[in-house]
């Protein structure tokens, strides 16, 4: 007896086919991911070269306010070395003023006793007192307002009269220096006493003025 499983199979049954498998991923080409990595690269360097010159800007800001801040301090100084040099002018100055006067006096007194029929070892000890006082004067800064011809100036000079001059320059310029005036810098001690100059135009004569009359008619 036959077995079923002995049993041929039926050839015209059709063989079931296989079932498709998916396809397994498969990998990048290789250039992609290069191609990647290169992108990231170019945004890091890019950022860098960024930050760097921003950096930079930053430096340059800083390197000018740096600058402008030297600049600034050293005006500062230069002025407070300008205000400090004009007080010690002033100072100078005050000084200089308090003993002018007792100066002058002495000086005064030598020359009239210089007129007087004295010995002059009378006088020799107080004229080295007076050239004493007078070179101390000098270094506080002392000068003399004394020279001619120059223009007349009301802030130094002080006019005591006028006196005809032949040039027509000459007219209001300093032609005589009657007593010699003293400053300290800007300061002044004591105004120079002067002669000013004026010129006046000479009245032509009658004869000068027919010809000149003359001439005019010719020429017309």
């Amino acid at each position: 007896m036959a077995h079923e499983h002995d049993m041929p199979s039926d050839p015209e049954t059709p063989e079931t086919p296989d079932t498709p498998q998916p396809e397994a991923p498969q990998p990048e080409p290789e250039g992609a991911e290069v191609h990647v990595l290169h992108d990231a690269d170019t945004e890091d360097v890019g950022d860098e070269l960024s930050s760097e010159s921003d950096l930079e800007a930053r430096l340059r800001q800083v390197s000018a306010a740096y600058v402008k801040l030297q600049e600034e301090m050293q005006a500062f100084r230069e002025r407070q070395e300008r205000i400090q040099q004009d007080r010690d002018r002033r100072r100078q100055g005050e000084v200089v003023k308090s003993m002018f006067e007792p100066v002058q006096n002495l000086r005064r007194s030598l020359d009239a006793w210089g007129s007087l029929d004295l010995p002059p070892e009378a006088t020799q000890g107080l004229g080295l007192v007076l050239e004493q006082f007078q070179g101390a004067l000098r270094a506080l800064g002392l000068e003399e307002i004394g020279a001619a011809p120059v223009p007349f100036d009301p802030n130094i000079h002080d006019a005591i009269c006028t006196m005809p001059v032949q040039h027509a320059a000459l007219d209001g310029q300093v032609i005589q220096v009657f007593e010699a005036g003293y400053r300290v810098g800007s300061i002044v001690i004591q105004a120079a006493r002067v002669i000013i100059g004026r010129y006046e135009a000479p009245v032509p004569t009658e004869s000068e003025a027919e010809a000149t009359e003359g001439t005019e008619g010719t020429e017309e």
